[in-house]
């Protein structure tokens, strides 16, 4: 993988990705998306045809791995939420900010994934599954605080996801982080 683990002068360690390191982490991902989706289709008390399975891209984080995402799997995306948790907006309860929250039906999610990059706090998981109980979620990285948060809460995470487990004091950089322009 083309992956560098740096340390900052005694500070957090640093794990940089490279596009290599996302697309095989997307193709992993996908068929287990695939997977958990049908299974659903197969199994749920709420019947879903394949015509109604869609990506739900966490903004920004999630937006470009959702995208390779629906790409791979022939899913489309048809909403975007944009949640932040790191800013000083105004915040809900749950310490979550949220702009355009989606109206969604129980049957339209019944069928979406939510995409992330990272479960670093579980905030944001948390955040979802209160505001969309049915919803199934993934991300390419895990922070062992935020997927021990989400594991005692019985979330509808994709537990073999994510793929990259880094430990809580990593910083994690993408490469869609380093585009200059």
């Amino acid at each position: 993988m083309d992956q560098q683990n740096l340390t900052l002068a005694g500070e957090r360690k640093f794990e940089r990705l490279g596009w290599r390191s996302i697309e095989l982490i997307v193709k992993y991902m996908a068929s287990h998306v695939e997977g958990h989706l049908n299974s659903r289709m197969n199994t749920s008390n709420m019947p879903i045809c394949k015509a109604a399975l869609h990506i739900i891209p966490i903004a920004r984080g999630g937006l470009i791995p959702a995208t390779m995402l629906s790409h791979e799997l022939g899913i489309p995306i048809r909403h975007v939420l944009n949640v932040k948790t790191y800013t000083d907006k105004k915040r809900n309860a749950s310490g979550v900010y949220a702009e355009d929250m989606l109206n969604l039906g129980r049957e339209e999610i019944a069928g979406a994934v939510f995409i992330d990059d990272i479960i670093d706090t579980g905030t944001t998981i948390e955040f979802i599954n209160a505001t969309y109980p049915d919803a199934v979620f993934a991300a390419l990285i895990g922070k062992p605080k935020g997927m021990d948060r989400v594991g005692h809460k019985g979330l509808d995470v994709l537990t073999h996801l994510p793929i990259i487990k880094v430990p809580d004091d990593t910083w994690v950089e993408f490469p869609w982080e380093r585009i200059i322009l």
